[in-house]
């Protein structure tokens, strides 16, 4: 497993062993069944998904997990859910591609309960040249898939993601106003609060 992907299971711990696992989750992109699974872990009674194409397995991977979800087609940007709805919101390797991300974040405050919580967990475009060979190289990959994963990280994923400077300027923005940025690897975590 790579250094991001044993970085992500910690921190996923961390997220299964807290106050935020309340009677209502929002989760966005979560499509591994194994953390599903986990995330039911009986602690949470209601689990929504929101996406843009509602594909991606996300389904199949619920149901193989026994888990009942709520399917919503929906944009960061505009959720379509009522002020204060959800003790936890969660975002992992989506954040990047959205096209309007302060947005998105005040977008999660609003849709927070008082004390509830935001994750994002996502690559930063600051990642130095040895952090991504060493994310790489943990992921035990044939001589080919590691060249197109080298080539998609610098070509693709690091051209749209955001440095630490820039995340903590787009919350400042919002009624957040602040947040925790931890760094691990190639990606960081960014933890907000709402009081």
């Amino acid at each position: 497993m790579s250094q991001m992907g044993r970085t992500s299971q910690r921190n996923t711990d961390k997220l299964l062993n807290t106050k935020l696992m309340l009677p209502r989750l929002h989760a966005a992109a979560i499509q591994r069944p194994e953390l599903l699974a986990r995330l039911d872990a009986g602690r949470a009674k209601k689990l929504t998904l929101v996406t843009a194409p509602t594909g991606f397995g996300a389904r199949n991977n619920a149901a193989r997990a026994g888990l009942w979800m709520n399917f919503r087609r929906g944009n960061a940007s505009d959720m379509p859910f009522e002020d204060k709805t959800f003790d936890f919101t969660f975002c992992q390797a989506a954040f990047k591609n959205f096209s309007q991300p302060v947005r998105a974040i005040a977008e999660m405050h609003r849709v927070l309960r008082p004390g509830g919580t935001s994750v994002i967990v996502d690559m930063r475009s600051d990642a130095s040249s040895d952090e991504i060979e060493r994310e790489i190289k943990g992921m035990h990959l044939g001589r080919v898939d590691e060249w197109m994963t080298r080539w998609t990280f610098k070509q693709m994923l690091l051209k749209s993601a955001y440095s630490v400077p820039q995340m903590e300027s787009m919350i400042a923005q919002t009624p957040f106003g602040r947040g925790r940025i931890d760094v691990s690897g190639v990606g960081f975590q960014v933890w907000l609060e709402k009081r």
